[in-house]
């Protein structure tokens, strides 16, 4: 069993919480009654969870929150510790699947016509750009997909390369390839990557050629779109603020767009968009292919709406502007 990500929780209420002294939960004896057939069996015994009293008023409404010291996936003083009773409690509950799992028939005949099924494996759509062709493969045996590029030989047909394996860079099987995109020549790929399920994706750039990293790393740059400019000398993106830089508790929030000039310090980046709106916001960006228009989207939270913004990237800075005929100069 696997603990869901969350911040560390001392279990203490929040501002306004009432609380009791721990209960402990009355949990019912197993049943030993014989099972007939198509009868579920004896009911097991589940690992007891303290109750904590906390109790919070949420809109008017109280709401009891017993078993928020679960959420504690790390010791309050010391966050390279992960909690011992959590992590007993989790260790229990896996106990108790595995031998509950080892009784149930045709659980194998199950899983090998699951295996089966899963062996035929997926392609993804490929995307061309220039004279090379990028796609993602997972074969039934493989943990992840792979990157794919298939581009001219010297005899003239494709011949196929793994630009990006994850189990090749992580055996553990704990880091996926979140997103790619290749510049509209073809010749540089910007990819992000995620370690330990964290989902915080790093973006870096690759000189297809090679496989060689030219850029990067850049972090904070979860769910983020990667827009190339013709050429690949620059790129849009989007990046959450510096932690420093926003109030605490606000660190997954707070995304802007960016101009990420290749081979520069990203800390340098030129941000171009995203300061003073709703700090929930997503955004989504794009170049047209002649480089003129960029675009970007913004939808904020799962709210039923997005907006969209678009820019003349050829046209002067609006500082420098100069004003249409017959309209006053802006000072």
């Amino acid at each position: 069993m696997s603990l869901p990500p969350g911040p560390p929780c001392d279990a203490q209420p929040d501002a306004g919480a009432t609380t009791s002294p721990d209960v402990p939960v009355a949990e019912p004896a197993a049943r030993s009654a014989a099972a007939g057939p198509g009868q579920p069996g004896p009911r097991a015994a589940y690992p007891q969870a303290r109750r904590l009293g906390i109790t919070e008023t949420l809109h008017g409404h109280p709401v009891a929150d017993p078993y928020r010291w679960l959420e504690r996936t790390q010791l309050p003083d010391d966050p390279d510790l992960p909690d011992p009773e959590v992590t007993a409690w989790a260790r229990a509950q896996d106990r108790l699947f595995e031998e509950q799992a080892a009784t149930w028939p045709g659980r194998e005949r199950v899983a090998g016509r699951i295996r089966a099924l899963l062996g035929a494996g997926t392609v993804g759509v490929p995307v061309w750009r220039g004279q090379r062709r990028f796609f993602v493969r997972r074969e039934g045996s493989q943990e992840h997909a792979v990157l794919v590029v298939a581009e001219p030989g010297a005899d003239g047909t494709d011949s196929e390369r793994v630009l990006i394996d994850p189990m090749d860079l992580d055996p553990s099987g704990l880091t996926t390839l979140d997103s790619w995109q290749p510049s509209l020549e073809g010749d540089l790929l910007a990819y992000q990557l995620s370690a330990g399920g964290t989902e915080e994706s790093v973006l870096r750039v690759m000189l297809v050629a090679t496989g060689v990293d030219v850029d990067g790393p850049i972090d904070r740059a979860r769910y983020s779109p990667v827009a190339w400019t013709p050429g690949g000398e620059t790129f849009y993106y989007v990046r959450r603020l510096a932690p420093e830089l926003v109030p605490d508790g606000e660190q997954q929030y707070h995304r802007r767009v960016y101009r990420h000039v290749l081979g520069t310090d990203p800390e340098l980046d030129q941000e171009v968009f995203g300061a003073g709106l709703d700090l929930r916001s997503y955004y989504g960006v794009s170049v047209s292919r002649d480089g003129r228009w960029l675009t970007v989207s913004a939808a904020t939270g799962t709210a039923p709406r997005n907006d969209v913004w678009i820019a003349d990237l050829t046209a002067p800075a609006p500082e420098t502007a100069e004003p249409p005929d017959g309209a006053p100069a802006v000072p």
